[in-house]
């Protein structure tokens, strides 16, 4: 029961962000990407395999990468939440 209630509720994740019109991205515990959705890809210019990891960092403006890398580190290491607000360019 609690197997089937786990795999409707990823199917139903799955699906939001497919059709999300936002940018979705999640990451293990280490703060490393490991999906993120189309729209994601869309409005980022990279695409799906090249976000992953710590990939999608290429996509932020050169003068916030490191306080935004930093900041991402703390949130990481603390188990927290992240909120950032950041240049975000198309490569």
């Amino acid at each position: 029961m609690a197997e089937d209630a786990l795999k409707a509720s990823q199917q139903l994740f799955h699906t939001l962000a497919l059709v999300s019109p936002v940018g979705i991205f999640r990451t293990d515990t280490s703060g490393y990407t490991t999906y993120v959705n189309p729209r994601w890809s869309e409005l980022s210019g990279i695409p799906f395999e090249d976000a992953l990891g710590f990939g999608w960092m290429k996509g932020v403006h050169p003068e916030d990468q490191k306080p935004m890398s930093d900041q991402w580190a703390e949130a990481c290491k603390n188990k927290i939440e992240s909120l950032a607000h950041y240049r975000f360019i198309k490569p």
